[in-house]
């Protein structure tokens, strides 16, 4: 069972994305098929749970390319729809199953993610955030060029994805919350994220516990005044132990001691270094001299330094 979720997981798309249609159907509907027999066997009651995520991946994966099957009519004017929602192009589909899929359109399996254990759920996000993180590169981090509006987005693709993909997640949270219907449904889904957030600090995914804590902070959140009463006193504590965890104040202190003596493999909160980088920049000269003649060496010292401590996580 354990090889079917690893394979569900990772390589589900090299073997069925690029297969034909109806010879993909037929091998689809004939997996779904095992899977349900497996999660009625007496025998492996204690794997049900893998069985029933591995399910709900494989079905997530089938909406997934239906959806980016379908044919784009380039009409601009018409409206999406939940029955036709837009039509997207795939973009690594190995990096998408819970980035693209989970956080763009509302499709029938959002309700299914409840069923998906915390455990799983951030240990993916801990991979697309990790993978992401890996593919930065240094020369894009050099003189604020992610800012530049001319070749920003040409030269640092990567640093534009990861923080895409973070806007994205905390968007997807605040809509999460949102499409409760009633008080006790947006407070459980309050919970469940916080939990999220919890699980994601315990794999040392700083990254999305500050776009977790980014969707529950945005407006049409917080005014959930009703709903944030009913929030457990449990609940309110660890969501501050969270906020105090990425605060800002005294320039990261409490943040950047948890990264200093977390263990490999973590992924650290981009947005630091963007701003570490920017102060470097912006608060010290190149040259010491107005003919520029003369480097200002303590100014490469201390990027060097940002540098080779955003490598060691890569």
């Amino acid at each position: 069972m354990t090889l079917v979720h690893f394979w569900v997981t990772y390589y589900f798309d090299r073997d069925f994305l690029r297969s034909h249609s109806h010879r993909c159907n037929k091998h689809i509907g004939s997996l779904v098929d095992i899977l349900n027999l497996l999660s009625r066997d007496t025998i492996i009651q204690n794997l049900k749970d893998r069985v029933n995520t591995a399910k709900l991946l494989l079905l997530r994966w089938c909406h997934f390319k239906y959806q980016s099957s379908q044919p784009n009519f380039n009409d601009q004017t018409l409206p999406p729809s939940k029955n036709h929602p837009p039509s997207r192009s795939v973009h690594q589909p190995s990096e998408s199953a819970f980035s693209t899929i989970a956080l763009t359109q509302p499709h029938p399996l959002d309700d299914a993610i409840p069923s998906i254990s915390l455990f799983e759920f951030a240990g993916h996000m801990a991979r697309v955030e990790l993978r992401l993180f890996q593919k930065i590169q240094q020369t894009e981090l050099l003189w604020l060029n992610w800012r530049r509006p001319d070749v920003g987005r040409k030269r640092c693709r990567h640093v534009h994805r990861l923080i895409e993909r973070a806007n994205e997640v905390s968007r997807w949270v605040a809509n999460k919350i949102v499409s409760g219907e009633t008080f006790e449904k947006r407070c459980d889904i309050i919970q469940r994220f916080i939990r999220l957030a919890s699980r994601c600090v315990a794999l040392n995914n700083l990254n999305s516990v500050m776009e977790i804590l980014g969707g529950l902070n945005l407006h049409v959140v917080q005014r959930l005044k009703e709903t944030w009463r009913l929030l457990p006193d449990s609940f309110v504590q660890r969501l501050s132990e969270l906020e105090n965890l990425m605060d800002s104040r005294a320039n990261y202190k409490n943040y950047r001691e948890a990264l200093r003596t977390c263990r490999f493999p973590a992924v650290p909160y981009l947005g630091v270094y963007l701003r570490d980088l920017t102060f470097v920049e912006e608060g010290n000269k190149t040259y010491l001299d107005s003919d520029e003649l003369v480097i200002n060496f303590e100014k490469l010292r201390l990027i060097s330094s940002i540098l080779s401590e955003f490598r060691q996580f890569q």
